[in-house]
């Protein structure tokens, strides 16, 4: 998987495990999903260098009240934005994951 370095942080620059549920997807050891704060902030500096002009993939559920369901981050040419109301055992053939690590 290809990725890049942003702040100490590794970003996977491509979407993968399309059409499956997150329950589905086992994230690698010492890696983790991006945060709702690292999309916003990604997209408005980093767009380009991490393809994220058309994604569409999970990220970790932003609010604590809601453990049990999953959050989702949408971008295209017009826009970007945030879901968070879809079901762990939601799935779409678009839908997928990024996966970022922390270096030390």
């Amino acid at each position: 998987m290809k990725t890049i370095i942003i702040n100490n942080i590794e970003y996977e620059i491509e979407t993968h495990n399309f059409n499956k549920t997150l329950k589905e997807i086992k994230i690698p050891k010492g890696w983790r999903l991006w945060t709702a704060e690292e999309c916003i902030k990604l997209f408005n500096s980093y767009e380009k260098e991490l393809n994220l002009t058309d994604c569409w993939f999970f990220i970790k559920q932003p609010f604590n009240k809601f453990g049990n369901y999953v959050a989702r981050f949408y971008a295209d040419s017009l826009w970007a934005f945030l879901d968070c109301y879809w079901y762990p055992s939601y799935r779409d053939g678009s839908l997928g994951v990024r996966f970022c690590r922390e270096l030390k």
